[in-house]
């Protein structure tokens, strides 16, 4: 570009491939705002005279993120922007691809509710929730041994992650100490194995999660007095009721006002976590039962026996059915 002198506009134009819109060749971004001392205690007179006069002068794309300033950098740009200056620019293009997403998504006619003002609230939910039964997940298998980097189990001060922290020390100055990106390669890996669980999803991804309550997740999560949870098949059947209880008791109430049951509500009645023992009685009790009673009248080596004496996975000879 030609640089003018101070004072002059400095806005020779480009056609943006991504946008086919006209920005300024040269833009302002914040991720390196003035401070007073801490990273994300912006100077914002400083930076707010700094940003307009730029816009001032031309420019007209202005690039800032959730991770910029540990999350503040957002909010101070929303407040610059203010007084008419928020027409004059365009904002980071990956923000922007996230909103756009975020909106065809609220917005689809697959969604359950009209307003997309619920549509959103089911997706916070669900961005909770997935977030909550991963890390639940993890501990678990931290706790068996069967992941040995601890990476959550003993807690933010005491992961394994913290001390390894010299060699980070850039992805490490975020409000989440980088355990956001590092839980995100982690995911990934598991998503190999676990689709349904840690496949990366872009809608919930244009929710950030804020580091201090990831921060606050990890350490509630590690407290001795929950140990046992960890080392206990049902917790996360268990946990899974926990989130499903409040969309079955709103079907019920809507059953016993004499409401009609949507599609997307039959889930949230029908899915309950069936306890082991309440799995045992059935097969004890129903067809099971039965058909262990057919082999002994009829003198058939049953498999569901071998099953039962052996275990599953041990070789067994040919056997009638």
């Amino acid at each position: 570009m030609t640089w003018e002198a101070p004072g002059e506009s400095i806005t020779t134009e480009n056609r943006s491939e991504e946008t086919l819109k006209r920005v300024s060749a040269l833009g302002f971004g914040c991720m390196r705002l003035p401070t007073k001392g801490d990273h994300k205690d912006i100077d914002e007179p400083e930076a707010t005279r700094m940003l307009r006069h730029a816009i001032d002068r031309g420019v007209n794309y202005v690039d800032t993120a959730y991770p910029y300033h540990s999350g503040a950098s957002e909010s101070f740009v929303g407040r610059v922007l203010k007084d008419g200056y928020r027409e004059k620019v365009r904002l980071g293009l990956r923000d922007a691809a996230g909103y756009r997403l975020l909106s065809s998504w609220w917005s689809d006619a697959a969604r359950p509710h009209k307003d997309w003002g619920k549509n959103l609230e089911d997706l916070i939910k669900e961005r909770a929730y997935t977030l909550f039964n991963r890390m639940v997940l993890l501990m678990q298998l931290e706790a068996r041994e069967l992941r040995p980097v601890k990476l959550i189990s003993r807690g933010v001060e005491g992961s394994s992650f913290r001390g390894q922290q010299e060699f980070f020390t850039a992805l490490t100055r975020g409000d989440d100490l980088g355990f956001g990106f590092i839980l995100q390669q982690v995911w990934d890996q598991l998503a190999l194995e676990l689709p349904a669980l840690f496949s990366y999803s872009e809608v919930q991804e244009t929710l950030p999660v804020p580091g201090p309550t990831l921060l606050w997740l990890i350490d509630q999560l590690a407290d001795p007095s929950l140990s046992e949870l960890w080392k206990d098949d049902t917790t996360l059947g268990w946990l899974y009721q926990y989130w499903n209880d409040p969309d079955r008791k709103a079907v019920d109430a809507k059953i016993a006002d004499g409401g009609k049951v949507e599609a997307h509500e039959l889930s949230d009645k029908t899915q309950l976590f069936t306890e082991r023992y309440m799995v045992q009685w059935l097969v004890q009790n129903s067809l099971g039962t039965s058909w262990l009673a057919m082999c002994r009248k009829n003198g058939w080596n049953s498999r569901a026996r071998e099953e039962i004496s052996t275990g599953p996975g041990t070789p067994r000879a040919a056997s009638t059915p």
